[in-house]
């Protein structure tokens, strides 16, 4: 599997993440309003295996901690779920993250996403707290972070 930054000149690759944006969050998804500032000015990565795009990974950096990155959105194409993508991506991009100097790593997930919660938690992360509300009313979120040891 490889990992690579999207190239905001690649017309195919936005209109990728901006399908599987929809495939993964329906009404949740963002659009080219947002996905274009989040390429020039966060980071989105893109995981191929034999150039088929596997899934998708939106970054933003830390204003108060340089070496911090909160996990925007990752998501796997809904025909690679279910084959163990999810963790070698994971794999891959704390392995990338941690190459970038890169010691703290935040995200959020749905409460009711028992699967994705029992995943990040294999890789380090842990449960911070629980965020009411935080996408509108009745719309929680867990707040979990990884701290890649140095």
């Amino acid at each position: 599997m490889n990992l690579k930054e999207i190239d905001i000149t690649l017309e195919k690759d936005i209109l990728a993440l901006k399908e599987m944006e929809f495939e993964a969050f329906k009404d949740g998804a963002i659009d080219y309003w947002v996905i274009k500032p989040i390429i020039r000015h966060g980071k989105v990565l893109k995981f191929e295996i034999n150039n088929n795009i596997v899934g998708f990974v939106e970054l933003i950096k830390s204003w108060d901690n340089n070496n911090s990155v909160y996990i925007f959105s990752l998501m796997i194409g809904k025909k690679m779920q279910n084959l163990g993508y999810g963790k070698k991506m994971l794999s891959k991009l704390i392995e990338y993250l941690d190459k970038e100097n890169i010691n703290i790593v935040s995200l959020t997930v749905s409460p009711d996403n028992k699967k994705a919660i029992h995943i990040y938690e294999k890789y380090g992360f842990v449960k911070q707290e629980l965020l009411k509300n935080e996408y509108g009313n009745n719309i929680d979120r867990i707040s979990m972070q990884l701290k890649i040891k140095k």
